[in-house]
């Protein structure tokens, strides 16, 4: 992508790469593709930890609200969870066994906690595509909107994009291991 090629807003490739900074051969390409008619592309990152890929990108209002509807989705297991547990069914046996021990006590488990999990694993997944379906596209509206600020507002441009964007890899670990543990810290007082 040459370096004054717009895209979007009279923001240029080269002004993204310098905000962007890491991974630019990626995403450069990626954000001259997408524009007000082609949204979609595919972001691995952003379907296996939408919240810490967000975060890391410095997106926080995207990650934080990916981080949270992670967290309601992995609370609406817990019923069955719990139902599971109190079957007196252990670690030690096969998926396949642990199956065919639900099906056999549905009726105790009951219909509504079934579906409540099976919600819980719905909204799970479309957190999960709809995170690396668009994920490069309001990555390039964030790193568009930035870049616009910054044009606006700064003193010093090398220093805020540098501190405004590029990779928080500590953000990453913050946010991945939040929608990882904060569900059973949550359990824990249910």
């Amino acid at each position: 992508v040459p370096a004054d090629y717009d895209i979007g807003d009279t923001v240029t490739a080269d002004e993204a790469k310098r905000l962007v900074a890491a991974n630019t051969p990626r995403y450069i390409p990626k954000f001259a593709i997408l524009n007000k008619h082609n949204k979609v592309s595919w972001n691995w990152m952003a379907f296996f930890f939408p919240c810490g890929w967000m975060l890391s990108r410095k997106m926080y209002k995207n990650g934080v609200i990916a981080g949270l509807l992670t967290v309601i989705s992995t609370l609406l297991y817990l019923p069955l969870n719990v139902a599971v547990y109190n079957l007196g069914f252990t670690d030690n046996g096969t998926y396949q066994q642990a199956a065919q021990s639900i099906y056999q006590n549905l009726p105790q488990i009951g219909s509504a906690v079934l579906i409540v999990a099976v919600l819980g694993f719905i909204l799970n997944i479309a957190i999960r595509f709809v995170s690396a379906i668009f994920g490069d596209y309001l990555y390039k509206l964030y790193t568009i909107d930035t870049i616009k600020t910054i044009r606006a507002e700064s003193e010093d441009m090398d220093y805020d994009y540098r501190k405004k964007g590029g990779v928080n890899i500590f953000l990453f670990l913050i946010g991945t291991m939040a929608v990882q543990y904060l569900p059973a810290m949550i359990a824990v007082f249910i």
